[in-house]
């Protein structure tokens, strides 16, 4: 049962692009370091990163995790405002 459940996931989860944490991301990186030091953790500010390097869309159920981090339109949740 584990094995089907690990080939599911494999499956679904090839419908996604991998997003590399590059030399963008780390400059990105390190200016929130500097803003955001005591105040947030280091996973939220390497995810905003990626996102704001990127110019991607970051989807999560704790939004206010990235309230000072990324622009509002950048932010969404698909669990309480699913896409239309």
């Amino acid at each position: 049962m584990a094995h089907q459940r690990l080939l599911e996931t494999q499956q679904m989860l090839t419908q996604f692009r991998v997003v590399p944490f590059d030399e963008s991301c780390a400059t990105v990186l390190g200016r929130l370091r500097q803003k955001h030091r005591r105040r947030k953790r280091y996973a939220d500010l390497m995810i905003a990163a990626m996102a704001e390097a990127g110019g991607h869309i970051v989807v999560t159920h704790n939004q206010d995790d990235f309230v000072d981090l990324l622009p509002q339109s950048r932010v969404v949740n698909w669990i309480d405002d699913p896409p239309k």
